[in-house]
């Protein structure tokens, strides 16, 4: 064609979940090494990028009824020396997305552009602002649930990375979402979502005891078969373990009971792949 810009054609394609085999169509656009025969002995590589420490976006967990409308504050655990940061955060269809709440980012720092399929890309750099939250995400809630299930971030659409300066020196981190749980029983005994989730090496799991005592952690697969037990004496408090990749058989779903006299409190989780 004369002018190939002229009409729009799709670049990206989400399928969201995958269960099946899918096609799609699309149109490819090959630039630089046209002819194939461009020789990459240049003296300038690529640097690889490493990554230290963990970018936490902490928000509140709470049980959602159907048809109410939620504004979601998320805040940062440290800002210290940083310098920006994106991640893709994807949302359940069980929520309908509304808008979002200015803070630390703006509306110009957001990508809506994959909404409809339940993904935002976020994007920013700057200087932060230790007294604001970090933005709050509006929803309209479609089915009921808990709504730490029903957000996370990831790398789908752009990579989830968060950059540093610490005097001279750059460094380069993950970034993920977490939840603070509320009680869930009045006696004070209290289990957490583990943190990071979903993980690929490890992740951890805190609880809260309201007396001194014996606790058990035990794990369970989808189909109801323990993989894994961690036992211990406990002080009264909160306190964290840290489970490792090898520590469970493989990726896939899993369920983490915390048993402390005669109670129980049960959570999920998601090993990666």
């Amino acid at each position: 064609p004369k002018n190939p810009w002229k009409n729009l054609f799709p670049e990206v394609a989400v399928i969201k979940p995958l269960l099946g085999n899918a096609q799609v169509g699309f149109v490819g656009v090959k630039v630089g090494d046209i002819s194939g025969d461009a020789k990459t002995t240049s003296l300038f590589q690529a640097e690889t990028r490493s990554h230290e420490g963990l970018l936490t976006l902490r928000a509140d967990d709470r049980a959602l009824e159907m048809g109410e409308e939620i504004t979601v504050p998320v805040h940062l655990d440290d800002a210290q020396g940083l310098e920006g940061f994106q991640f893709t955060l994807s949302f359940d269809p069980a929520l309908e997305f509304v808008g979002i709440e200015e803070g630390n980012l703006s509306a110009d720092n957001v990508g809506y552009r994959y909404a409809d399929e339940g993904l935002l890309t976020f994007s920013w750099n700057g200087e932060w602002k230790q007294d604001q939250p970090a933005f709050g995400l509006k929803f309209r809630v479609r089915d009921e649930g808990l709504l730490g299930s029903m957000l996370s971030i990831h790398s789908a659409l752009i990579k989830a990375e968060a950059y540093y300066k610490d005097g001279n020196d750059h460094r380069f981190s993950d970034v993920a979402m977490a939840f603070r749980q509320p009680e869930t029983r009045e006696d004070g005994l209290a289990l957490y979502q583990n943190i990071p989730n979903p993980f690929t090496g490890n992740t951890l799991i805190g609880f809260n005891l309201p007396t001194d005592g014996e606790a058990v952690l035990v794990f369970h697969d989808v189909s109801g078969r323990e993989v894994r037990r961690v036992l211990g004496e406990y002080p009264a408090g909160f306190h964290q373990v840290e489970l490792q990749r090898s520590d469970l058989p493989g990726a896939g779903m899993y369920y983490y009971t915390l048993q402390f006299k005669g109670r129980q409190l049960t959570r999920r989780m998601s090993l990666l792949d």
